[in-house]
């Protein structure tokens, strides 16, 4: 897609979506969590195609 195009949707995401995100109505869905250590394993899950959801990186020691 061009730039332009990106932009435009982003911008719309941003004035429909966010508010309800915001409000508390809306939240993604986590699938997983890794230490950052175990980056490649996240990795690999996601090009295997196993999440049903976001595959969230912990980059803060536990």
């Amino acid at each position: 897609r061009p730039i332009e195009e990106k932009i435009a949707v982003t911008r719309q995401f941003a004035a429909e979506m966010l508010p309800h995100v915001a409000a508390g109505a809306m939240a993604p869905v986590i699938d997983s969590r890794f230490p950052l250590a175990e980056a490649p394993a996240a990795h690999e899950r996601m090009e295997a195609n196993l999440n049903a959801g976001k595959i969230v990186l912990d980059v803060k020691p536990a």
